[in-house]
């Protein structure tokens, strides 16, 4: 995914501030750790569920589908954004 377009689903996530979200089609896993980190930005509760007609990625058949996801979310990768101060 480009810079881009990772601007671009982030942008619409923050504007739509979905409480659920279907992603079908998994593959590695770089898009659902875009739009989690970008949930979690939002700070509201969400439910996703993410699909895949894979069990293993189809590039490396060692990895699973979303290991990238998999991967950020065990070892806390997901920052949350600092609180805002708006009394400067």
């Amino acid at each position: 995914m480009s810079g881009f377009e990772s601007a671009f689903l982030c942008g619409l996530l923050k504007a739509y501030r979905p409480k659920k979200i279907l992603e079908v089609g998994v593959s590695a896993g770089s898009s659902t750790t875009i739009i989690l980190q970008a949930l979690e930005d939002i700070g509201e509760p969400y439910e996703m569920y993410s699909l895949d007609v894979l069990e293993k990625w189809y590039q490396d058949k060692t990895k699973s589908s979303g290991f990238m996801a998999t991967f950020a979310k065990e070892n806390n990768l997901f920052h949350t954004p600092p609180p805002v101060n708006l009394m400067r």
